[in-house]
């Protein structure tokens, strides 16, 4: 057996009967060639135990068969299982991934995407903190968003011709809402999260589906929807606390799974028991949640993942710059527990 370097591609192709660069064609797969002689090349790469170069061959072949991930929370388990789902998918495609977390700051993830350009990753996943293409400086929109080829998950932005691969967050949030309400709840709450006083697409979409299931229903009201930052726990406790002091409130919907830890623990200093004197539900199903039979969407975190990696690829290997805007919605489940009661005044 050779040891790699001991082989080189002059020797394959002296074996093959080709030019040395035509060996590299046949072994980088770049370049027109024909099947017959790419098959010879590759027989006698094989036979001599030739191990190529892939720096040289990404060089020539622009591509580093590389792609990022950028998200703004690897701490949050929905996150962290998309990536997962990711970099398996990209590994079975011949994909190498970089991640990057953004830890919801926009200067960061703008750092991010300027630091991964210079990398010359062959594309990029991308869940961003932005919510228009008109907030984000005019330099990274020329130089990155339009130069590398992008596909967005979870979030999107507006303005962009991008793929953008999403939840139902509309539908899933009008039917949990709906659930509840056919409960006897009227009073209920939804908490959501922000990022330096900035909240998502994913939660706006979540909060008009709620406030839809209200009005159908006939409420003389349009609801009830705080967002908190997450990492500051005092600020959150704050705002949670005025939500249960100041308001009438028999059911709360937490629209991001960060936020029901700190909750469930205001709940127990009140001594408020769940669903006997008030009703949960959550989005992103934990195993924490099936212990404690708490009603929550589970999200198709491992579905997303891979079709966001799929049309990448796809559209890195389309050899075609044309962008167009295309957005897939996949179905979430809806499991129901314990922690949602019928309510009687």
């Amino acid at each position: 057996m050779g040891k790699e370097g001991s082989i080189t591609i002059k020797e394959v192709a002296k074996k093959a009967g080709v030019s040395v660069a035509t060996a590299g064609r046949a072994m980088g797969n770049y370049g027109r060639i024909s099947e017959e002689t790419r098959q010879r090349v590759l027989k006698a790469a094989e036979e001599l135990d030739y191990v190529p170069n892939k720096l040289a061959q990404s060089m020539r072949s622009r591509s580093t068969k590389t792609i990022a991930v950028v998200v703004p929370d690897i701490q949050n388990n929905f996150f962290g299982a998309i990536v997962a789902a990711m970099e398996q998918r990209a590994r079975e495609k011949g994909y190498a991934i970089l991640i990057c977390n953004t830890n919801e700051k926009r200067e960061l993830e703008l750092d991010c995407l300027e630091m991964l350009a210079s990398k010359q990753v062959d594309g990029i996943l991308l869940a961003s903190t932005f919510v228009d293409k008109s907030e984000i400086p005019g330099r990274y929109v020329k130089s990155i968003f339009y130069k590398f080829p992008f596909v967005l998950f979870d979030r999107k932005i507006n303005d962009f011709p991008f793929v953008s691969i999403l939840s139902d967050n509309y539908n899933m949030a009008y039917r949990v809402t709906k659930y509840i309400i056919g409960l006897g709840h009227t009073d209920i709450a939804t908490i959501g999260s922000e990022k330096e006083h900035v909240v998502s697409n994913t939660v706006k979409e979540r909060e008009a589906g709620y406030r839809a299931a209200l009005r159908e229903a006939g409420l003389g009201h349009d609801g009830l929807s705080i967002n908190v930052d997450w990492k500051e726990q005092r600020e959150t406790e704050k705002r949670l606390n005025i939500l249960l002091d100041y308001h009438k409130v028999s059911a709360i919907i937490v629209f991001n799974n960060s936020i029901i830890g700190e909750l469930l623990n205001i709940l127990n200093k009140r001594k408020l028991i769940i669903p006997d004197n008030i009703s949960i539900a959550t989005w992103d199903d934990e195993e924490y949640d099936e212990f404690l039979k708490i009603t929550a969407v589970k999200q198709p975190c491992k579905k997303m993942g891979e079709l966001a990696v799929d049309s990448l690829i796809e559209r890195i290997e389309a050899d075609d710059d044309r962008m167009e805007e295309l957005t897939i919605t996949l179905n979430s489940t809806l499991i129901q527990r314990e922690s949602c009661k019928i309510y009687r005044a």
